[in-house]
């Protein structure tokens, strides 16, 4: 496809990935495993060791690199990085059956996907997360705009978050996107399938940002 190649200055790259099928799983790390071990739904378990597979294979392609090759490391804040390809930015975000992978070149990226679910109290959220405009502008709208609403909210801070690297610990009512700039990074909303908000962040300028739908599908062009 040629990708690896286009993604250079400002440029971003997202890859939308279906967890129902994949790359072979079995290079997972132990601690992949272990952490697969732990969570209660078997599906789940399996779309986590799928979205890891997948995140090894897309970045080996970049990398010119053999997958299992590929190690990770945690740096300042949490922010995973590529053990000795620390240019490659990448992030990670899946929801439900569906896994988004975003990588830009020298800078931080951040993305974030969750599955519009009718039976979220957004409202509580809205007022443990969000600022209090932002939450008075939620309770003005009637569903289902005020559902769409709080989704694309989230998801935009969520992604802030991930190229930040702080952590939801340090409070997502202190993001807000509604100017599309939060401490010197860009963040935008990603149409990636029906029933799903989605959002990706980088520092500086958001460049052109390309998505391809895997296995299949033709790049879309963000201008």
């Amino acid at each position: 496809m040629g990708a690896p190649a286009l993604l250079v200055g400002d440029a971003v790259h997202v890859f939308v990935v279906g967890l129902a099928a994949g790359p072979d799983a079995a290079e997972a790390r132990e601690d992949e495993r272990e952490r697969a071990d732990r969570l209660w739904d078997r599906d789940a378990a399996s779309r986590f060791l799928a979205s890891r597979a997948w995140l090894r294979v897309i970045l080996a392609c970049y990398l010119e690199v053999e997958a299992g090759s590929i190690r990770f490391e945690v740096t300042y804040g949490g922010k995973p990085s590529i053990v000795g390809h620390g240019d490659l930015g990448f992030s990670l975000s899946r929801s439900s059956g569906l896994a988004l992978i975003a990588l830009t070149r020298g800078r931080a990226v951040g993305v974030d996907i969750e599955r519009v679910d009718p039976t979220v109290d957004h409202d509580r959220l809205a007022e443990r997360f969000f600022s209090p405009g932002e939450a008075d502008h939620l309770r003005s709208l009637a569903d289902p705009d005020r559902r769409a609403a709080f989704f694309r909210l989230w998801v935009a801070k969520e992604a802030v978050v991930k190229a930040s690297g702080a952590g939801l610990g340090d409070g997502l009512s202190h993001v807000e996107t509604g100017q599309g700039t939060v401490d010197g990074r860009s963040v935008a909303p990603l149409a990636v399938a029906p029933g799903y908000a989605a959002a990706v962040a980088v520092d500086g300028v958001l460049g052109p940002c390309t998505t391809w739908t895997l296995p299949g599908g033709e790049p879309l062009v963000r201008g």
